[in-house]
């Protein structure tokens, strides 16, 4: 059972044992929640991934609509390893409790190159700021087959190509 209760602008959350699966291994709902908070718009900068605004910008451009799917999904981020050498900067992210189902991976090359993939539902969407066709370095192709029985989908150039 999860109980609500508001008390003046405060509301209290606390969930019974059985409850706890609901979340995900290390989630929690228990707490007092204000309505007062200023919300802070949640950035790819902020989480180090981009060394600033305007790379962030330059990549919402590239990625589009699944924007704030990288957003939704960088809860946690990990520095990865670039399986290619092509001395990049590789982010997974990932929520607590779900890795075995959504996330996403950033790669950043040294000439500002970028990939970048994306769980959206029952496909995972890949992203290139490279224009030499929708070969996908070997980072973002292992990354991608954590998520088997997804559809794989290249965008690019404002359309897509679907790989498999």
């Amino acid at each position: 059972m999860i109980s609500f209760a508001l008390r003046g602008d405060i509301l209290e959350i606390t969930t019974c044992q059985g409850c706890m699966w609901y979340g995900g291994v290390g989630v929690f709902f228990d707490g007092k929640y204000r309505s007062d908070v200023e919300v802070v718009e949640p950035s790819l900068s902020e989480k180090g991934i981009f060394e600033s605004k305007s790379q962030e910008e330059a990549f919402r451009k590239l990625t589009g609509s699944a924007y704030p799917l990288f957003l939704e999904n960088a809860h946690l981020v990990f520095v990865g390893e670039d399986l290619d050498g092509l001395g990049a900067a590789v982010y997974e992210l990932g929520i607590r409790g779900l890795f075995g189902f959504m996330g996403a991976i950033i790669m950043v090359g040294q000439d500002g190159e970028v990939w970048a993939a994306v769980t959206d539902g029952d496909v995972v969407r890949c992203f290139t700021s490279e224009s030499n066709g929708p070969k996908l370095p070997r980072t973002i192709e292992t990354w991608c087959a954590r998520f088997a029985g997804k559809g794989l989908v290249l965008m690019h150039s404002g359309s897509f190509n679907y790989l498999k």
